[in-house]
Protein backbone atom coordinates (compact mmCIF):
# COMPACT_ATOMS: atom_id res chain seq x y z
CA UNK A 1 0.00 0.00 0.00
CA UNK A 2 0.98 3.66 -0.41
CA UNK A 3 0.66 5.69 2.78
CA UNK A 4 0.28 9.45 2.13
CA UNK A 5 2.50 11.71 4.16
CA UNK A 6 5.80 10.70 5.73
CA UNK A 7 5.36 11.39 9.48
CA UNK A 8 9.07 12.19 9.88
CA UNK A 9 11.22 13.25 6.92
CA UNK A 10 14.34 12.55 9.03
CA UNK A 11 15.89 15.85 7.99
CA UNK A 12 19.60 15.60 8.81
CA UNK A 13 19.15 12.29 10.63
CA UNK A 14 19.68 9.79 7.81
CA UNK A 15 22.74 7.60 7.70
CA UNK A 16 22.56 6.69 4.01
CA UNK A 17 25.45 7.20 1.60
CA UNK A 18 25.45 5.92 -1.96
CA UNK A 19 28.41 3.90 -3.20
CA UNK A 20 29.68 6.99 -5.05
CA UNK A 21 29.74 8.95 -1.78
CA UNK A 22 26.46 10.89 -2.24
CA UNK A 23 24.64 11.32 1.10
CA UNK A 24 20.86 11.41 1.53
CA UNK A 25 19.61 14.39 3.52
CA UNK A 26 15.92 13.69 4.08
CA UNK A 27 12.89 11.76 2.81
CA UNK A 28 10.39 13.08 0.31
CA UNK A 29 7.39 14.05 2.48
CA UNK A 30 4.69 12.97 0.00
CA UNK A 31 4.33 9.44 1.35
CA UNK A 32 5.82 5.97 1.60
CA UNK A 33 5.11 2.43 0.42
CA UNK A 34 4.63 -0.73 2.49
CA UNK A 35 5.32 -4.11 0.89
CA UNK A 36 4.80 -6.97 3.33
CA UNK A 37 5.49 -10.65 2.61
CA UNK A 38 2.81 -13.16 3.61
CA UNK A 39 5.37 -15.39 5.31
CA UNK A 40 8.25 -14.84 7.70
CA UNK A 41 10.63 -16.91 5.57
CA UNK A 42 11.19 -16.10 1.89
CA UNK A 43 13.85 -15.67 -0.77
CA UNK A 44 13.58 -12.85 -3.30
CA UNK A 45 15.73 -10.70 -5.58
CA UNK A 46 14.17 -7.66 -7.22
CA UNK A 47 14.47 -4.08 -8.40
CA UNK A 48 12.13 -1.31 -7.21
CA UNK A 49 10.60 1.67 -9.01
CA UNK A 50 8.83 4.30 -6.88
CA UNK A 51 6.70 6.42 -9.21
CA UNK A 52 6.14 10.09 -8.37
CA UNK A 53 2.98 10.73 -10.39
CA UNK A 54 0.84 13.21 -8.49
CA UNK A 55 3.57 14.24 -6.05
CA UNK A 56 3.51 17.89 -5.00
CA UNK A 57 6.45 19.42 -3.13
CA UNK A 58 9.33 19.76 -2.68
CA UNK A 59 10.20 19.30 -6.33
CA UNK A 60 12.61 16.54 -7.18
CA UNK A 61 15.90 17.54 -8.77
CA UNK A 62 17.59 15.46 -11.49
CA UNK A 63 19.99 12.86 -10.12
CA UNK A 64 19.20 13.93 -6.54
CA UNK A 65 16.82 11.19 -5.38
CA UNK A 66 16.64 7.42 -4.97
CA UNK A 67 14.55 4.72 -3.30
CA UNK A 68 15.48 3.89 0.30
CA UNK A 69 14.01 1.26 2.65
CA UNK A 70 13.70 0.16 6.27
CA UNK A 71 12.06 -2.76 8.14
CA UNK A 72 8.28 -2.59 8.24
CA UNK A 73 7.05 -0.96 11.45
CA UNK A 74 10.31 0.78 12.31
CA UNK A 75 10.09 4.36 13.58
CA UNK A 76 13.83 5.06 13.61
CA UNK A 77 15.41 7.37 11.03
CA UNK A 78 18.70 5.48 11.32
CA UNK A 79 16.98 2.31 10.04
CA UNK A 80 16.50 3.79 6.55
CA UNK A 81 19.12 2.29 4.24
CA UNK A 82 19.98 1.47 0.63
CA UNK A 83 20.95 -2.01 1.84
CA UNK A 84 22.82 -3.83 -0.94
CA UNK A 85 20.93 -2.04 -3.71
CA UNK A 86 22.40 0.42 -6.18
CA UNK A 87 20.92 3.38 -8.06
CA UNK A 88 21.07 3.74 -11.87
CA UNK A 89 23.81 5.55 -13.73
CA UNK A 90 23.95 9.35 -13.72
CA UNK A 91 21.33 10.85 -16.04
CA UNK A 92 19.50 7.54 -16.57
CA UNK A 93 15.80 6.88 -16.11
CA UNK A 94 15.10 6.45 -12.44
CA UNK A 95 17.31 9.42 -11.59
CA UNK A 96 15.88 12.19 -13.81
CA UNK A 97 12.54 13.99 -14.07
CA UNK A 98 10.38 12.87 -17.01
CA UNK A 99 7.00 14.09 -18.26
CA UNK A 100 4.77 12.70 -21.01
CA UNK A 101 3.39 14.56 -24.04
CA UNK A 102 0.55 15.90 -21.88
CA UNK A 103 2.92 17.35 -19.30
CA UNK A 104 2.16 14.69 -16.69
CA UNK A 105 4.88 13.50 -14.35
CA UNK A 106 6.04 9.99 -15.30
CA UNK A 107 9.20 10.00 -13.16
CA UNK A 108 10.25 7.24 -10.81
CA UNK A 109 13.07 6.54 -8.40
CA UNK A 110 14.80 3.27 -9.24
CA UNK A 111 16.86 0.93 -7.09
CA UNK A 112 18.54 -2.24 -8.34
CA UNK A 113 19.46 -5.41 -6.49
CA UNK A 114 17.40 -5.78 -3.30
CA UNK A 115 16.64 -8.99 -1.41
CA UNK A 116 14.13 -8.15 1.36
CA UNK A 117 10.71 -6.48 1.55
CA UNK A 118 9.89 -3.57 3.80
CA UNK A 119 8.82 0.07 3.84
CA UNK A 120 10.04 2.20 0.94
CA UNK A 121 10.43 5.96 0.58
CA UNK A 122 12.26 8.35 -1.71
CA UNK A 123 15.42 9.79 -0.25
CA UNK A 124 16.53 13.25 -1.36
CA UNK A 125 20.25 13.82 -1.75
CA UNK A 126 19.75 17.57 -2.09
CA UNK A 127 16.95 19.93 -1.11
CA UNK A 128 16.21 22.47 -3.87
CA UNK A 129 16.50 25.94 -2.34
CA UNK A 130 14.60 28.86 -3.82
CA UNK A 131 17.48 31.16 -2.88
CA UNK A 132 19.94 29.20 -5.02
CA UNK A 133 19.71 29.26 -8.79
CA UNK A 134 20.70 26.01 -10.52
CA UNK A 135 24.06 26.04 -12.25
CA UNK A 136 23.94 26.47 -16.02
CA UNK A 137 26.78 25.13 -18.16
CA UNK A 138 27.13 26.37 -21.75
CA UNK A 139 29.68 26.05 -24.56
CA UNK A 140 31.18 29.40 -25.53
CA UNK A 141 33.56 28.32 -28.33
CA UNK A 142 36.08 25.76 -29.49
CA UNK A 143 39.59 27.19 -29.19
CA UNK A 144 41.36 24.23 -30.82
CA UNK A 145 40.05 20.93 -32.22
CA UNK A 146 40.10 19.46 -28.72
CA UNK A 147 39.91 22.44 -26.35
CA UNK A 148 36.66 24.26 -25.58
CA UNK A 149 35.78 27.25 -23.43
CA UNK A 150 32.76 26.70 -21.17
CA UNK A 151 30.77 29.19 -19.11
CA UNK A 152 29.26 28.40 -15.70
CA UNK A 153 26.39 30.57 -14.48
CA UNK A 154 24.52 30.26 -11.22
CA UNK A 155 23.78 33.60 -9.60
CA UNK A 156 25.55 33.03 -6.30
CA UNK A 157 29.33 33.03 -5.99
CA UNK A 158 30.89 29.98 -7.58
CA UNK A 159 33.36 28.22 -5.34
CA UNK A 160 35.41 25.11 -5.94
CA UNK A 161 34.01 24.31 -9.40
CA UNK A 162 34.58 20.65 -10.25
CA UNK A 163 34.01 19.17 -13.70
CA UNK A 164 32.94 15.57 -14.38
CA UNK A 165 32.60 13.66 -17.65
CA UNK A 166 31.04 10.42 -18.85
CA UNK A 167 34.10 9.60 -20.98
CA UNK A 168 37.80 9.90 -20.29
CA UNK A 169 40.31 11.42 -20.64
CA UNK A 170 39.11 14.96 -19.88
CA UNK A 171 41.26 17.70 -18.37
CA UNK A 172 40.20 21.19 -17.40
CA UNK A 173 41.36 24.39 -15.75
CA UNK A 174 39.46 27.32 -14.36
CA UNK A 175 39.89 30.63 -16.13
CA UNK A 176 38.55 33.67 -14.37
CA UNK A 177 35.37 33.77 -12.31
CA UNK A 178 33.05 31.52 -14.27
CA UNK A 179 34.88 30.00 -17.25
CA UNK A 180 36.56 26.64 -17.75
CA UNK A 181 39.00 25.49 -20.42
CA UNK A 182 38.19 21.84 -21.11
CA UNK A 183 40.24 19.48 -23.24
CA UNK A 184 38.47 16.40 -24.61
CA UNK A 185 39.67 13.72 -27.00
CA UNK A 186 36.25 12.26 -27.88
CA UNK A 187 32.56 13.09 -27.66
CA UNK A 188 31.42 13.12 -24.04
CA UNK A 189 28.86 14.64 -21.69
CA UNK A 190 30.16 16.89 -18.95
CA UNK A 191 28.69 18.61 -15.90
CA UNK A 192 30.02 20.73 -13.06
CA UNK A 193 29.41 20.95 -9.34
CA UNK A 194 30.00 23.83 -6.93
CA UNK A 195 29.29 23.11 -3.30
CA UNK A 196 26.05 21.11 -3.29
CA UNK A 197 24.83 22.60 -6.57
CA UNK A 198 25.04 20.81 -9.88
CA UNK A 199 24.66 21.86 -13.50
CA UNK A 200 22.93 20.43 -16.53
CA UNK A 201 24.62 17.83 -18.72
CA UNK A 202 26.42 19.38 -21.70
CA UNK A 203 27.50 17.26 -24.68
CA UNK A 204 30.90 18.15 -26.12
CA UNK A 205 31.72 16.78 -29.56
CA UNK A 206 35.07 17.88 -31.03
CA UNK A 207 34.57 19.45 -34.49
CA UNK A 208 34.99 17.20 -37.54
CA UNK A 209 37.29 19.69 -39.28
CA UNK A 210 39.30 22.67 -38.11
CA UNK A 211 41.22 25.26 -40.10
CA UNK A 212 43.82 27.56 -38.65
CA UNK A 213 45.63 29.68 -41.25
CA UNK A 214 46.98 27.33 -43.91
CA UNK A 215 46.62 24.16 -41.83
CA UNK A 216 43.56 21.89 -41.95
CA UNK A 217 42.91 19.35 -39.19
CA UNK A 218 40.61 16.40 -39.98
CA UNK A 219 38.98 14.65 -37.02
CA UNK A 220 39.00 10.92 -36.23
CA UNK A 221 36.88 8.76 -38.51
CA UNK A 222 36.35 11.52 -41.08
CA UNK A 223 37.21 11.16 -44.78
CA UNK A 224 36.86 14.09 -47.17
CA UNK A 225 37.82 15.51 -50.54
CA UNK A 226 39.52 18.92 -50.66
CA UNK A 227 39.53 21.48 -53.53
CA UNK A 228 41.24 24.86 -53.84
CA UNK A 229 39.23 27.93 -54.80
CA UNK A 230 40.62 27.71 -58.37
CA UNK A 231 39.22 24.20 -58.78
CA UNK A 232 42.39 22.22 -58.13
CA UNK A 233 41.75 18.84 -56.52
CA UNK A 234 43.88 18.58 -53.37
CA UNK A 235 43.16 14.95 -52.65
CA UNK A 236 41.07 12.69 -50.50
CA UNK A 237 42.15 12.61 -46.88
CA UNK A 238 41.20 10.55 -43.86
CA UNK A 239 41.49 11.71 -40.21
CA UNK A 240 42.96 11.99 -37.74
CA UNK A 241 45.55 14.14 -39.56
CA UNK A 242 46.56 17.67 -40.49
CA UNK A 243 47.58 18.92 -43.93
CA UNK A 244 48.91 22.13 -45.44
CA UNK A 245 46.58 24.20 -47.62
CA UNK A 246 47.22 26.75 -50.37
CA UNK A 247 46.33 30.38 -49.63
CA UNK A 248 42.67 31.33 -49.98
CA UNK A 249 39.35 29.53 -49.68
CA UNK A 250 39.10 25.73 -49.84
CA UNK A 251 36.05 23.53 -50.38
CA UNK A 252 35.43 20.25 -48.55
CA UNK A 253 33.11 17.37 -49.34
CA UNK A 254 32.43 14.31 -47.23
CA UNK A 255 29.67 11.77 -46.95
CA UNK A 256 26.70 13.73 -45.74
CA UNK A 257 27.99 17.29 -46.11
CA UNK A 258 30.05 20.04 -47.70
CA UNK A 259 31.83 23.11 -46.32
CA UNK A 260 33.61 26.25 -47.46
CA UNK A 261 36.52 27.31 -45.27
CA UNK A 262 38.27 30.67 -45.43
CA UNK A 263 41.72 31.23 -43.89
Amino acid sequence: EFVPGVPNTCNGQLNITENDGTPHLQLHPEGYWRVQPNTSSYTIAYDAKAYTWGFAAPPLADNRYAVVKRPDGSVSCTDWTRESGDWPAWGALGRVIKVDAGGRDTSYAHRIGWSSLSEFAIGLTDIPLASQEPLKLTLMEWLTPHKACLRVEGGAELEDIRLFATAEPVSYERQGYNQLLVEVQQATEVWVESGRRQSNLLRLSPPHVWREGETLWIGPGMEMEVWAVDGRYLGRHRGEKSLSLPPGVVFLRWEGGTAKLAP
